[in-house]
């Protein structure tokens, strides 16, 4: 007997001594669990950074589009340019240039190219003359003015309007 208690010993001190290796499956269970929740909010903060990206970027297309119509038309202004009666859609843009009345006169203007299946354009140009100032010469003056609108991918209906008036002198007084 007294072998064998000692064979008992021996192997219970051996366990005893023995260091422990690797993780139990609990350890591994919690370890994924914390890492889940660390994780799971970047992935929501990222969908949400890149509907804003989307966002911002048609508001930032509908403002280089509508500044450089406007700026570009105001060259045209008040000469070589068809007045309209209210509202017209913008014809199709052609490698990025747009014409602004008849064909046959200097009146085409570059403009970014702006997708058609996002954005609806309508443009009014109108003629006015103004009364003479202290030099009595009568003045026209064109106005134009663009409506951008578009519907954002949240569904959310956004617009922009831009317009420009100018004072053409060449008109003389009697």
């Amino acid at each position: 007997m007294n072998m064998r208690n000692s064979k008992h010993r021996h192997w219970v001190s051996c366990r005893q001594g023995k260091t422990r290796r690797g993780l139990s499956l609990v350890e591994v269970l919690v370890a994924l669990f914390v890492l889940g929740l660390t994780i799971l909010p970047l992935f929501g903060l990222y969908s949400q950074s890149s509907a804003v990206v989307r966002i911002g970027r048609h508001d930032i297309e509908a403002m280089n589009f509508g500044s450089s119509f406007i700026s570009q038309a105001r060259k045209l202004l008040p000469r070589n340019v068809t007045c309209t009666n209210g509202d017209m859609k913008l014809l199709a843009i052609q490698n990025g240039q747009l014409r602004l009345g008849p064909v046959g006169v200097a009146n085409t203007i570059e403009v970014p190219l702006l997708d058609q299946a996002i954005f609806q354009t309508t443009y009014s140009i109108a003629s006015f003359v103004m009364s003479p100032a202290n030099d009595g010469m009568l003045r026209e003056a064109k106005q134009i003015v663009l409506k951008i609108s578009w519907k954002e991918s949240l569904g959310k209906d956004k617009s922009a309007c831009f317009t420009a008036l100018v004072i053409d002198d060449s008109i003389s007084g009697h």
